[in-house]
């Protein structure tokens, strides 16, 4: 299975953690390569992957890059949408180098932007081994979840006038995870589908909470 390249930021100092950070559709590696100067925390390595080019439905199949396929927003849980699985294997492949490089799973954390958040949320809430933590930033459940085996500590983040993913939609995310028995910590912003300072403060806070509570 070919690869598409990943964005490696370094961490600032020794590397104690890793942050995998997902895009949002249409977007690439790039998107949120300034993730690490806002977040301004030390001994992090950031890693930007790209998803892969594919006709997207919901915009009347043009190609662009894509973690899976979307049909319609309303029609999400319906079914699993194609080309998930093929970025869960992405982000297995991941993790495992980061591993393979020395990095324990409980310092490594996993999260993403719209689609990308998506990704993050709908592998790492089934990750068997404990992880740093996931996030979703302005982002939803893209396919229903079996009974988790692990509980994992999330950071959920959405906007309130978002036009794209609804806030609705977001909250409705944020109760299943917390049904599947997980702990979310959720934020809601008056913005839209984007990022604002204050949400990278909240999620920056959150972060270290988490590295401090990680041996």
């Amino acid at each position: 299975m070919s690869r598409e390249p990943v964005l490696v930021v370094p961490a600032r100092g020794r590397a104690t953690a890793s942050i995998i950070f997902l895009h949002g559709l249409g977007a690439d590696a790039h998107d949120f390569e300034n993730l690490g100067g806002m977040l301004d925390l030390t001994g992090c390595r950031y890693l930007f992957p790209n998803a892969p080019v594919r006709p997207v439905t919901l915009n009347g199949g043009y190609p662009m890059r894509a973690w899976f396929d979307i049909e319609a927003i309303p029609r999400l849980l319906e079914s699993e949408p194609s080309g998930l699985r093929e970025s869960f294997a992405t982000l297995e492949w991941l993790l495992g180098h980061e591993v393979e490089a020395g990095m324990p799973a409980h310092r490594i954390l996993v999260g993403g932007f719209s689609q990308g958040g998506a990704v993050a949320l709908a592998w790492g809430s089934q990750h068997p081994d404990p992880l740093l933590g996931l996030v979703g930033l302005s982002t939803f459940l893209p396919t229903s979840l079996a009974a988790s085996k692990r509980a994992q500590s999330i950071f959920l983040a959405h906007g309130r006038e978002d036009p794209l993913v609804p806030l609705a939609l977001a909250e409705k995310t944020r109760d299943e995870l917390l049904r599947l028995g997980h702990e979310v910590a959720w934020q809601a912003y008056p913005m839209q589908h984007e990022v604002v300072i204050e949400e990278i403060e909240a999620l920056r806070a959150w972060i270290l909470d988490r590295l401090k509570s990680c041996p």
